[in-house]
């Protein structure tokens, strides 16, 4: 990270943001271009360890680039307020807190496995505690990517 001054290195503050923040994007490469896609998502952050969940269909895009590369990247974003006034260009700026990263995918393979991924995405959707049932998780593919690295940044 160039700006170490706008570096987040506070474990609460990193856990807040990954609380307040809606749409993780991941970034996957398909051997020829980068393809981003914003998603719901669920976290557990221990100890400094950062593991996302993820849900989506059984078929598409994404899961074609996953079948060949399970290394990703992420990005979660709050932007605030515009700053800045006057004539100069550079003096404009906006308020924001990002986490970036790195980190490779898991597919959840067991109904189990499924479920447990898609209580956290519950958890952080909508701040409550869901069921599932093994029916439930059969039409839905659940996985995880367990950060290899991440850095958090705030300009306040």
């Amino acid at each position: 990270m160039r700006r170490t001054d706008r570096a987040v290195t506070d474990q609460e503050r990193v856990r807040q943001l990954l609380e307040e923040c809606r749409v993780c994007r991941l970034g996957l490469w398909d051997g020829q271009e980068v393809y981003i896609v914003p998603m719901n998502y669920g976290y557990t952050f221990e100890s400094g360890r950062l593991t996302l969940y993820f849900h989506c269909a059984q078929e598409g895009r994404k899961l074609d680039i996953l079948a060949q590369r399970l290394a990703v990247s992420f990005e979660l974003d709050q932007c605030g307020a515009y700053t800045g006034q006057g004539d100069v260009p550079c003096g404009y700026g906006c308020h924001f807190a990002s986490i970036m990263g790195t980190g490779t995918v898991r597919f959840a393979k067991t109904p189990g496995e499924k479920i447990a991924g898609l209580k956290h995405i519950m958890r952080h959707v909508s701040g409550r505690e869901f069921s599932f049932t093994e029916e439930m998780v059969q039409g839905v593919a659940v996985f995880s990517v367990e950060a290899s690295a991440y850095s958090c940044k705030e300009k306040a």
